[in-house]
């Protein structure tokens, strides 16, 4: 398997393993929904197949049998499921209710994609991806909620935080 392939594979299982982790609420409901396989594929990429168990979770690129849902979609549509936290049905093949629940539950699990991406990584990417959170959100005219200025005054705090550290190092 490519390098690559392995750390998408790698960055895929700790989010997971992330989102049980978010909240004992969060790991319930999803063991509720397994056993759980469905298909991610990104326009142009290669496919990228989950299949997740209480015990197991399986990422791989290559076919599973009896996938419960597909997920075909651009670029665009992944930002705007990142961005707006609403996935179109549109790009949901199969059992389009569980896929649903499924993303609901991401959705409400609270996991700050930032910290994500900063955990996965490093500061430079979690910086770039909060400068485009914060100019979506400052173009859709979002930031002015309390929860989004808050947010924005977190990362900032975080990032300063960072780089005193990285001094005092």
């Amino acid at each position: 398997m490519s390098p690559i392939k392995t750390k998408i594979k790698n960055i895929i299982s700790e989010l997971i393993k992330d989102l049980e982790e978010a909240s004992p609420n969060t790991r319930r409901s999803f063991y509720e929904l397994y056993p759980l396989s469905f298909k991610i594929e990104v326009k142009g990429y290669f496919p990228i197949y989950v299949d997740l168990d209480r015990n197991t979770k399986k990422i791989g690129f290559a076919g599973y049998k009896d996938l419960n849902f597909e997920i075909n979609a651009g670029l665009d549509d992944l930002i705007n499921i990142v961005v707006k936290k609403k996935i179109a049905k549109q790009i949901i093949q199969g059992d389009v209710e569980l896929a649903m629940v499924f993303f609901n539950l991401i959705e409400k699990s609270n996991v700050d994609i930032i910290y994500l991406v900063e955990k996965h990584f490093g500061n430079n990417a979690a910086f770039i991806s909060s400068q485009l959170f914060n100019k979506i959100f400052l173009r859709e005219g979002n930031i002015e909620s309390k929860a989004g200025s808050l947010h924005k005054q977190l990362r900032d705090l975080h990032i300063r935080i960072d780089r005193l550290e990285a001094r005092a190092h």
